[in-house]
């Protein structure tokens, strides 16, 4: 019985202890929302609206191309196929559309390097105004979570949801506004207005 009562003296000392060393260090644990933060990163926001501008343009050129190579079928069929000029524009033709395809394969690598150096570079910065963050505040552990509500409506949502690794959490806890205005610090205020929805990191 004595041996109980100083195991349990022991568990509540240990528990005050570590309850006073969290108050003097600040909240051990915090939680972050990286999808908000990519949402309302403005850097980050601008440079993949200029990925989806150039791949805009570049959609047009192809459009382009394809129906330069539509009246050259066109033009094709005005000779006989055992003529000269067949086999000639026959040829051509064989040699737009493979570079065509070849150039689309170049473009669409292009892009995607393009796109995960963007988020390599957003992450990296995150990465860096969280430690920055959680340093001065005696945060020893930030943990991912997703703080969007579950659409009912939207099997993806309600399974995002159901396999969220955080249930419950006390929102004082939550330092993502914190770690967003940290990011957007010094960008200039005219590039806050585009509202472009943007590709997120999947959760």
């Amino acid at each position: 019985m004595k041996r109980i009562r100083n195991m349990a003296t022991g568990l509540i000392f240990a528990l005050f202890a570590s309850s006073t060393l969290l108050a003097q260090n600040g909240t051990a644990i915090a939680v972050l929302d990286v999808n908000s933060v990519f949402e309302n990163n403005i850097r980050f926001k601008h440079a993949m609206n200029d990925i989806k501008s150039d791949i805009k343009n570049y959609e047009a050129e192809v459009i382009g191309h394809r129906q330069t190579l539509g009246k050259q079928r066109e033009a094709l069929g005005t000779y006989k196929p055992d003529s000269q000029q067949y086999r000639t524009l026959e040829k051509q033709l064989a040699t737009m559309t493979a570079n065509l395809q070849i150039d689309m394969q170049l473009k669409k690598k292009d892009f995607m390097e393009r796109e995960a150096k963007i988020y390599f570079q957003a992450y990296t910065e995150l990465e860096r105004f969280v430690g920055d963050y959680s340093t001065r505040r005696g945060i020893s552990l930030v943990v991912r979570f997703h703080g969007g509500k579950m659409n009912d409506n939207s099997r993806e949502s309600v399974l995002a949801g159901v396999n969220r690794p955080i249930v419950f959490h006390d929102q004082s806890l939550d330092i993502t506004q914190a770690i967003v205005e940290m990011v957007n610090h010094g960008v200039a205020p005219a590039r806050v207005g585009n509202r472009n929805q943007v590709p997120l990191p999947r959760r």
